[in-house]
Parts: structure tokens; C-alpha cells; sequence
């Protein structure tokens, strides 16, 4: 039996806490690829603001920082967008979705 749901409200701490933990998967992966690239660039690129260094090190930051920027980043657009869901749900009835009651059925 299909059941007819309309989502009101999201809580935006609560989606600010799931799309953090969504978006550390992207920044995970990101890590990775910033390490490949520098991994295979020359020594003699490693000049940053024109003092001499290695690319690993730069990689090093980056594979460190780029995580915890993508946990930041999804965070905050968690709250923003709840905060503007919220905002907009009276003015539009909010999303509608249909659910199945699949409880007590077995496959």
C-alpha cells in the first residue's frame, strides 16, 4: 500500500551532520588524487612563493586539508540548505513523496 508523505521540515544541524559525513568521501578521494598528481611531478616544480620545496610536502598539506575542507564545506551547505528548504516549504507545500508499508510482508 503506497502512502502519500509530505517532508515539512528538515532539521539543519541534522543535515549538516549527514552531508558532512557524505562529503568526506569526495574529499577522501580528492586526497588521493592531489597525491598522484604531485607523486609524479618533477623535483624542480617544487618552487612555492619562490622558496625551494617538495612537491610532497605541498602534497602532504594538501591530502591533509582537503578532508577536512570537504567536511567543513559539506556542513555548512547541510544548514543552508535545510535553512532555505525550511524557508521555502510553507510558500511551495514542501516535497511529496509516496512510501511503501512493507511491514509484516514477506519476500
Amino acid at each position: 500500500m503506497l502512502t502519500r508523505f509530505t517532508l515539512k521540515r528538515i532539521d539543519p544541524l541534522a543535515a549538516g551532520k549527514v552531508l558532512a559525513c557524505l562529503y568526506l568521501v569526495p574529499g577522501v578521494l580528492l586526497s588521493a588524487y592531489i597525491a598522484a598528481v604531485f607523486a609524479l611531478l618533477d623535483h624542480r616544480v617544487g618552487r612555492v612563493n619562490g622558496v625551494n620545496g617538495s612537491p610532497m610536502v605541498v602534497a602532504g598539506m594538501f591530502i591533509l586539508a582537503a578532508p577536512v575542507i570537504m567536511v567543513i564545506v559539506g556542513f555548512v551547505s547541510g544548514i543552508l540548505g535545510s535553512v532555505l528548504y525550511n524557508w521555502v516549504a510553507p510558500w511551495t507545500g514542501g516535497l511529496e513523496f509516496e512510501m511503501v508499508d512493507d511491514r509484516g510482508q514477506d519476500d
